[in-house]
């Protein structure tokens, strides 16, 4: 793998917008905040300008969650990052300034998942609700001074850390101002989600999904999970190990140690117009119509909880609890290819050329979808819950408590 330079980018939307909002309704204590922000993020810009990062450098180093990493996003690698805890806590980061800018409060429970748009936030709790936020209202950090207790890095140039927030945690605002709206009607936990610009899908431990209209909060389709996997409809196909694990389904029976995910009812899901597709506890993986509300079609195949996925127009790839990312062709509805790891798939994220995964390891697996070789990054010291990557940034979560950032 070749060197990459990393190139000046300016300022993000989402910096420009919070600080006209913020200056015009007077959210700072004077301008000076503002224009210290501004002139913060131009010197980073101009210091890293011409910095040259070798594919697998460890870019930073964000600390200050008191748990395991449960799941994270970004919008932009010099944009803001979202991430969730077992600590209980929701943190923003401000990755030009390389800090926590805030705490987003309102959940009563954990968050299990997020998905992070521009500055628009998602997050899916225990406590069984949606909450729908608007990060630009994001207060700034208060005292000017405190930035460097934010930004100490370490010598080494591939490895640079953030100071522990909950060394000056008063110094970071808590924030529940924001809140653009609360989707209830779940009874259970909410495991998966995913969000366009109109409408969201849920998945829950209540064995169903539902699909939400984002302008009005309401639910406009649930699907019952549950029953389409008992044979509610002709097409599907399952086996009697599956009808009698859902049948005996608990949080704790299936759990595996260390590794929650896998006990999830419905442990991922994504949609592309009116096509839907959801892994379950059972290893299946279903096809749903969301203009219909039907499953027309099952793929078997794993053998444990189905724990990530993603699809374009030709292939869904998945994760498991049972070790293995399999590749499908949706075309056919067949595996096209299987990989297999030494512990349980957590996370995965793939484009045309690569597949990156998280699975039970303190190492981030990257899949070469052209040259079928495999690279390893290590930098975590325990295993990685959740990835996600966007342009030549990779972000990783981990139980070491640590979230890093990664050149690609």
């Amino acid at each position: 793998m070749g060197k990459i330079r990393s190139q000046r980018t300016p300022t993000s939307n989402f910096d420009d917008l919070s600080e006209t909002l913020l200056e015009a309704e007077g959210g700072w204590d004077d301008k000076d905040n503002a224009s210290l922000r501004r002139k913060q993020r131009q010197e980073k810009e101009d210091e890293d300008e011409d910095e040259e990062l070798e594919f697998g450098t460890v870019m930073k180093t964000l600390s200050g969650h008191e748990d395991a990493i449960l799941c994270l996003d970004f919008n932009h690698p010099k944009g803001i990052l979202v991430s969730s805890s077992l600590d209980g806590t929701v943190r923003a980061w401000d990755l030009q300034l390389n800090q926590c800018i805030g705490m987003l409060e309102g959940h009563s429970s954990t968050v299990r998942c997020l998905q992070l748009d521009n500055a628009r936030l998602f997050t899916g709790s225990d406590d069984g609700t949606i909450r729908h936020w608007d990060l630009t209202a994001i207060p700034p950090i208060r005292s000017p001074t405190s930035m460097d207790s934010f930004s100490n890095f370490s010598s080494a140039p591939s490895s640079p850390t953030l100071s522990t927030v909950t060394a000056a945690e008063d110094l970071v605002p808590s924030f529940n101002d924001g809140g653009l709206g609360v989707f209830q009607g779940h009874t259970g936990e909410i495991t998966a989600l995913y969000t366009d610009h109109q409408t969201i899908v849920s998945g829950s431990n209540d064995r169903t999904m539902k699909q939400w209209d984002i302008e009005t909060q309401q639910c406009i389709l649930t699907l019952d999970v549950q029953w389409a996997s008992k044979g509610g409809n002709t097409s599907f196909s399952s086996g009697w190990d599956t009808l009698a694990a859902l049948e005996n389904w608990t949080l704790d029976s299936l759990r595996y140690t260390n590794f929650e995910r896998s006990s999830d009812y419905i442990g991922a899901l994504q949609f592309w117009n009116f096509a839907l597709a959801n892994g379950t506890v059972d290893g299946k993986i279903r096809m749903w119509d969301l203009r219909t509300g039907q499953a027309h079609r099952t793929l078997p195949g794993h053998n444990a909880a189905v724990t990530c996925l993603q699809f374009d127009e030709v292939h869904l790839v998945s994760g498991s609890a049972d070790k293995t990312i399999r590749i499908w062709d949706l075309r056919t509805g067949s595996v096209f290819d299987t990989l297999t790891y030494e512990g349980p798939v957590t996370s995965l994220q793939f484009d045309a050329g690569k597949i990156i995964s998280g699975s039970n390891s303190a190492q981030i697996d990257i899949y070469n979808r052209t040259s079928f070789q495999h690279t390893s990054l290590v930098g975590h010291s325990e295993p990685v819950n959740s990835i996600r990557f966007r342009n030549n940034v990779l972000a990783s979560g981990s139980r070491d408590h640590a979230i890093k950032l990664w050149a690609l």
